[in-house]
């Protein structure tokens, strides 16, 4: 028996192990001084802008800080849209001497010029006084609040950390939860992390350190005798902490990969999902790589049921559009089905504050492209069903700097080779979708997304560049299991009918069937059909899923 005693404490230090084995900088917030109604770190603060801009004056360092921590909103979703894209944006400062300087709040693009640290102990007082577990601050600005909760306390649970965060911290201390764009929850056993505007069921785990490797808690052997029984693994904390809050990943997420709509009514914010951040970058690299080879050739998504393709898309667009290793490219993004067209449509078109580009619209017809195309050498994202590529054949643009992304990139995707129909008087050489929409792009880059890859479609947009499985998917809960509970007696068939088939079928594969055995073979299953199509078997059927419909929802 151990009597060992685990402490939430004890815990709180354990994940600053972590962070402090990952190369983060720690330091007690009882060290740090300041006002308990202070958000930032000064002292990291000054010390990043002086090291990079060189000495700044304290008026100077005021009007920046100020810029930044002074929002006009009512909700605390207002707040943190207007805080975080003035993260993003930087600030014009208006020097003392008169001139203007451009300040980058985070430096992205060399991540060893930023302050990192977490701190626990970090009392902080608006309406209330509260103390959030671990905070994460990049260069004295907090981006990420961290609940714990006693892994041995068995009257508390991960859920608990969910409540605090998004209902204590939310209304009590909402100045520094609007810096909170990745809010983290644990409870040892399970951590997750997500929106702070997010329900906790769309709380995810983080599974990947590198998009190669996934973590599997039922492949873990792990000795969790002081923690809960019903656990993800402690390793999903160890998976979290070490992939998204890998500095360079932590920057790139926090610039790239945190989609606030531009207009909605739900407060909604999404962060990335481990597969779809890892399947994204690779995706985005390997379109560097082709298109500096003039390959034509962007690669394979290769993605199963559930893995949010809509958003995986969005986000290879953001980082496509404002890449300058390809001159802002244009990119024209591919559907063969109206709804699908449609949805898309409304998710870019809601996205061009993130998207960095307003140029993002759904086309009507080939026409409409040919117009907006003749005067830009790049940017804009143009969302259009393929078969508008049959209303003409001719060149749309011979720009290298086109990305072509076509959804369900199989069918009408991928027919380039001709066919011939013959009629009564004359056999005729068409074409598909595929081969217009290439003579229209001659030298575009293209890219499929596929949830059933077959060779023509490697052939055609290239080999398969990251794949998410359906068994990954039912590892991570992106796809619900599929559950069979027996029915009500009355329903079942008989073991003896049932034992009958299997023998008499069986006969059948062992000596070859003949006519008789066909013609009597379909007998016995039209009596198998008039028994489970029986009207008062199937009201029995009917009245056992209200039952048990009825059931789960009591329970829950």
């Amino acid at each position: 028996m151990n009597n060992f005693k685990y402490y939430e404490n004890d815990f709180e230090l354990a994940v600053l192990d972590i962070f402090k084995d990952s190369g983060w900088e720690y330091e007690c917030g009882y060290d740090i001084h300041r006002e308990k109604d202070e958000i930032i770190i000064s002292e990291d603060f000054v010390n990043y802008l002086n090291n990079k801009y060189g000495h700044m004056s304290h008026q100077e360092i005021e009007q920046i800080k100020s810029n930044l921590l002074n929002v006009n909103s009512q909700s605390l979703y207002r707040l943190m849209k207007e805080t975080y894209s003035k993260l993003i944006k930087g600030y014009d400062l208006k020097r003392d001497d008169g001139s203007n300087l451009y300040i980058d709040y985070i430096d992205f693009e060399n991540i060893n010029n930023n302050i990192y640290k977490v701190v626990n102990q970090y009392e902080f007082s608006e309406y209330k006084d509260r103390r959030p577990d671990v905070i994460v601050f990049i260069n004295g600005i907090p981006v990420s609040i961290f609940e714990l909760k006693n892994p041995s306390d068995e009257n508390v649970n991960i859920k608990d950390a969910y409540d605090q965060t998004h209902i204590r911290y939310s209304q009590d201390i909402p100045s520094l939860m609007k810096f909170d764009f990745i809010n983290v929850i644990s409870d040892g056993a399970n951590t997750r992390y997500g929106s702070l505007f997010s329900s906790y069921e769309f709380y995810f785990k983080w599974n990947s350190t590198d998009g190669d490797n996934y973590y599997n808690s039922d492949i873990i052997d792990i000795d969790l005798d002081e923690l809960k029984t019903e656990t993800d693994g402690i390793g999903t904390l160890n998976y979290l902490i070490e992939g998204l809050f890998n500095k360079e990943t932590l920057l790139n997420i926090i610039k790239n990969y945190i989609y606030i709509p531009d207009n909605n009514n739900n407060d909604l914010i999404v962060l990335p999902k481990y597969y779809q951040y890892y399947g994204s970058e690779k995706m985005y690299h390997n379109i560097l790589n082709q298109y500096h080879m003039h390959s034509g050739k962007g690669g394979t998504f290769w993605g199963s049921t559930g893995c949010g393709k809509s958003y995986i898309m969005l986000f290879l667009s953001k980082r496509l559009t404002t890449s300058l290793e390809l001159n802002k490219p244009t990119i024209v993004l591919l559907t063969d089905r109206n709804d699908l067209d449609d949805q898309l449509s409304k998710d870019f078109e809601n996205a061009k504050e993130y998207l960095i580009d307003d140029n993002s619209v759904s086309i009507k017809d080939r026409k409409d492209l040919k117009e907006k195309l003749a005067n830009i050498r790049s940017g804009g994202i143009y969302l259009m069903t393929i078969q508008k590529f049959s209303e003409d054949i001719s060149l749309l643009s011979d720009r290298d700097n086109i990305i072509c992304i076509s959804d369900e990139a199989h069918r009408t995707q991928t027919n380039l080779e001709a066919k011939y129909v013959t009629t009564a008087t004359e056999t005729k050489k068409t074409y598909g979708f595929a081969k217009y929409l290439r003579d229209s792009f001659p030298n575009a880059t293209y890219v499929g997304f596929t949830g059933t890859p077959v060779d023509a479609t490697l052939r055609v947009f290239g080999d398969i560049v990251t794949k998410y499985t359906m068994k990954q998917s039912l590892d991570d809960g992106s796809t619900v299991r599929i559950s069979r509970l027996p029915g009500p007696r009355e329903v079942q068939l008989d073991e003896r009918l049932a034992a009958a088939c299997d023998k008499y079928y069986q006969l059948l594969a062992d000596e070859g069937a003949n006519p008789y055995q066909i013609e009597q073979s379909k007998q016995e299953m039209s009596r198998l059909k008039i028994i489970l199509g029986n009207p008062d078997r199937l009201d029995i059927v009917v009245k056992h899923f209200i039952w048990h419909y009825e059931k789960r929802c009591q329970e829950h």
